[in-house]
């Protein structure tokens, strides 16, 4: 039997080796493949504990503001995976990702080319880097593959990444708590979306006269909490109105 040190190999390696010396061959064939759902889940919740050291700080916003700050469940971008099909040739957009952990089971879960989130508050966008960090070193110890993502740390309204979205196959925006001025901002790039791009959002545009309140944006935290739902759409040309 051979010897290693934990100094000579890596993670994977060393899960390899092990199971290879012990004549196990089931749990070795699974290396290098993406994680199953349960598992997943779990890397995902050790990523978020080891990152985001003070949660409460994620609530420290402008009120009122486009910058309200809201994560979605891990069940609920589960159900955008299962109701869109995805292929090797998709480009997801999380616009607004927060900490990054929808781009992150995106990433691990789906073949998409490429999967890129852009944040602009700062708290996220910092808690956003430990993510990425504790991601990769987790995903390695357990040898499981995911593909390219990106996590930026920017306006997603700015010119600069006026090209990642309109060059997108799939956009996904938690607009829960926006306003007519981001809806319509977000709707004029929508329309520039390539024939056939998906968009997936929290709940429906508002209309132009929508403003938030203390009252309805109550009424909008009590609502994303209670329901598992999200919004569909699909262009259907270039320059169609979307939603």
């Amino acid at each position: 039997m051979r010897v290693f040190s934990w100094g000579d190999l890596t993670p994977v390696q060393f899960q390899k080796q092990f199971f290879e010396e012990k004549g196990t061959s089931l749990p070795a064939a699974r290396l290098n493949k993406h994680p199953s759902r349960a598992l997943l889940r779990h890397i995902l919740q050790q990523v978020y504990n080891q990152a985001v050291i003070e949660p409460d700080r994620l609530n420290q916003y402008e009120p009122f503001s486009p910058e309200v700050y809201g994560e979605t469940s891990y069940d609920l971008v589960c159900q955008m995976i299962d109701q869109i099909e995805i292929t090797k040739d998709d480009v997801f957009v999380d616009l607004g990702s927060g900490v990054g952990q929808v781009v992150l089971q995106m990433a691990a879960a789906t073949p998409c080319k490429i999967c890129l989130g852009v944040e602009k508050a700062e708290v996220p966008s910092k808690y956003a880097e430990a993510m990425n960090n504790h991601f990769r070193k987790w995903m390695r110890w357990y040898g499981k593959k995911y593909g390219e993502y990106r996590l930026i740390k920017g306006d997603f309204l700015h010119d600069e990444h006026r090209e990642k979205i309109i060059t997108s196959t799939i956009v996904f925006v938690n607009n829960f708590a926006f306003g007519p001025h981001v809806d319509h901002q977000l709707k004029e790039r929508f329309a520039d979306l390539k024939d056939g791009a998906r968009i997936v959002s929290s709940k429906s545009f508002c209309p132009l006269n929508f403003r938030i309140t203390d009252r309805n944006l109550s009424g909008l935290r009590q609502n994303r909490q209670s329901r598992d739902e999200l919004n569909f759409s699909r262009t259907a040309h270039a320059g169609a109105e979307i939603l």
